[in-house]
């Protein structure tokens, strides 16, 4: 499990500092527990609950080539807190989503306390934001685009 999350960009010291600053703050005042968990590879048919059942999605990752995890839980109803790092910005857009600096747990506990405040409220905004993130991210249209372009290219040669 460490090696796998290291090869994504995972900092494993950094998920135990996390886990270890506790209590989190709500607004409040009252302290949150702090209960993060990695299952590491979950088979897809159970991904669907566990997106409902979750609080939010915590994506640190440095280095990603696109970000599916990030739109599947949305598209589960899950807030997402991500990585400001490589594509996550462009991939998910601004809306809807909290963004954290991946090399600082500070950050991370920031975004955590955002959604444990508003969890409701979290919720809705990442709900809000499916429609446009399905029609940007449309595997048709993609295909589409991606033979014209091809088209193109004979063409011109």
């Amino acid at each position: 499990m460490r090696r796998v999350m290291q090869e994504a960009g995972v900092n494993v010291g950094l998920q135990k500092e996390i886990c270890n600053l506790q209590p989190l703050r709500l607004r409040s005042g009252q302290a949150a527990t702090c209960n993060l968990q990695f299952p590491g590879e979950v088979p897809d048919a159970d991904l669907k609950k566990l997106y409902a059942k979750a609080f939010g999605l915590i994506f640190p990752s440095r280095w990603e080539g696109f970000g599916l995890p990030p739109l599947e839980s949305l598209a589960a109803g899950c807030p997402v807190l991500s990585s400001d790092r490589s594509c996550m910005p462009e991939a998910l857009g601004s809306e809807g989503i909290i963004y954290f600096n991946p090399s600082r747990s500070d950050a991370i506990v920031r975004a955590i306390e955002t959604v444990l405040n508003d969890p409701a409220g979290t919720r809705a905004r990442a709900r809000r934001i499916v429609p446009k993130l399905a029609e940007r991210h449309d595997w048709r249209a993609a295909a589409h685009r991606t033979i014209r372009a091809f088209e193109e290219v004979l063409r011109a040669s």
